[in-house]
């Protein structure tokens, strides 16, 4: 099955989730806002931001999981909450050097994930590919082991909702090396996650690949977005 988003094509991966989440897009999509990093202005100085965004909500800051701990909890009840919320992820992804994200946000409808569907989750990123953002107001496993953190809400994704991202960077093949950090971390902090446990949910669920792999996207998407 083939993807046309952006008058770029994607192939629908070969199992069933992907097969129920491209249909399931067709449904929903319309529900969710299309953004792309590189196109927005204002992330530089991501950490004056932060600080400055939460002197003006009267947060006291400590560590970056600290205050994204209070927006989870508290960005229903003020828009600027969500807007922190947004600018510490972009903090976080580009103190690991991760590429900027384009895909699609903000869809409420949801898709009840499958016993089977825990089989395709993974740690590896490819170029072009899709993958399925996590829906919770929490944090995944996988986020507290790069940040080292264990403490704050942590829940395993259940569900997907119409929101996903692409993978913009080289290809990141690092399954056996998040095992070992994976570990270390249970070790280190006492924790009892089982990692064989795919219940867990580590990483995110790839449903769809470019099928034409020489298109720069970076160029293509930043050309093409509309700015937000």
């Amino acid at each position: 099955m083939i993807l046309f988003l952006k008058g770029i094509q994607w192939e629908t991966i070969n199992n069933s989730f992907a097969e129920r989440y491209v249909e399931f897009l067709g449904h929903h999509l319309e529900e969710s806002e299309e953004y792309y990093e590189d196109n927005i202005p204002a992330l530089s100085n991501l950490g004056d931001q932060i600080k400055t965004l939460c002197l003006q909500l009267g947060i006291n800051y400590s560590t970056i999981n600290d205050v994204h701990e209070l927006t989870v909890d508290h960005r229903s009840d003020d828009r600027r909450y969500a807007e922190l919320n947004d600018l510490i992820h972009y903090y976080e992804r580009e103190q690991n050097n991760y590429p900027p994200r384009w895909g699609y946000r903000n869809g409420n409808s949801a898709m009840e994930l499958e016993d089977s569907d825990y089989d395709y989750f993974t740690v590896d990123r490819t170029y072009g590919y899709l993958y399925v953002m996590y829906p919770h107001v929490a944090r995944h496993f996988a986020e507290a082991v790069i940040a080292n953190d264990p403490k704050g809400t942590i829940e395993p994704q259940t569900l997907a909702r119409p929101n996903f991202f692409c993978w913009l960077g080289k290809d990141s093949i690092v399954s056996d090396k998040f095992a070992l950090m994976a570990q270390a971390f249970i070790d280190r902090h006492k924790l009892s996650y089982d990692l064989s446990d795919k219940k867990l949910a580590l990483g995110y669920i790839p449903f769809a690949k470019l099928k034409d792999e020489s298109i720069d996207l970076r160029k293509r998407l930043r050309d093409d977005t509309t700015r937000i």
